[in-house]
């Protein structure tokens, strides 16, 4: 198996059925899904969704595990976008395995499911983004039809940004499994990855700018309610301010 398609998925919980999945079966943890291995960048699509959103919109719903599905995600993106982008994946998720779509199969019964979507792309000048917030649709779109009770925002300035995430706090604060979705600006600056809000000043950004200016990603999966949390992260994990850094 060529180098570029080993994974980096660290499987802790086994592959069993999901008829009768309920949140004390669900595995606890947390399950973090990057669009780009660190240092990377991210293809924003010449469709209507980025090369990552597209493949887990088709198999989100799937009936497997969440580990097989994430490794179709990663096949589908490594191949479409010629193997400029491979997608990785890190779990801590441990006692037992999870099916989104027993989600729906169990709704109203037990699972109380709660995703933020964040999708931001009208950035100003040469920062503005094509997909994102087409993105952020169409997962809102597909985890409704799953069952989430589903928050989104949609080019979000900072202010806007950490308004929606102390909402969602108290939201999803008795939730047994929440998920977020970001796509957007994102830049990784000394292994911490940012999410940078539609306001982010560009000129001279330089790494104490970011820091004040973006939001950071791990802060926010740190703080994230519910015993089971997946975070799917679509945005780049480069320093595309490099050449501005001071």
């Amino acid at each position: 198996m060529p180098k570029q398609l080993l994974f980096l998925i660290f499987i802790t919980f086994s592959l069993c059925g999901f008829a009768q999945q309920n949140d004390s079966r669900l595995p606890a943890g947390t399950l973090i899904t990057y669009a780009a291995e660190g240092g990377q960048t991210v293809e924003d699509g010449d469709d209507n969704n980025s090369p990552f959103t597209t493949a887990l919109i088709e198999h989100l719903g799937d009936q497997d595990d969440i580990a097989v599905v994430l490794r179709k995600v990663s096949e589908k993106v490594y191949k479409n976008t010629n193997g400029r982008q491979q997608p990785v994946v890190y779990t801590s998720l441990a006692g037992g395995a999870l099916a989104l779509s027993a989600i729906k199969s169990n709704s109203g019964q037990v699972i109380n499911a709660h995703a933020l979507i964040i999708g931001n792309s009208a950035y100003k000048n040469s920062l503005k983004l094509r997909n994102p917030t087409n993105d952020a649709k169409a997962i809102s779109e597909k985890l409704k039809g799953l069952s989430f009770k589903v928050t989104e925002a949609l080019d979000a300035d900072r202010g806007a940004l950490i308004s929606v995430l102390s909402q969602f706090y108290k939201t999803s604060a008795n939730a047994d499994l929440t998920l977020l979705f970001y796509a957007g600006h994102g830049v990784q600056v000394s292994g911490t990855n940012y999410m940078l809000p539609v306001d982010v000043k560009a000129n001279n950004l330089g790494e104490k700018d970011i820091q004040v200016q973006g939001v950071s990603f791990d802060s926010v999966v740190e703080n994230l309610p519910g015993k089971t949390k997946l975070i799917f992260f679509d945005a780049n994990r480069d320093n595309p301010f490099t050449f501005k850094i001071r």
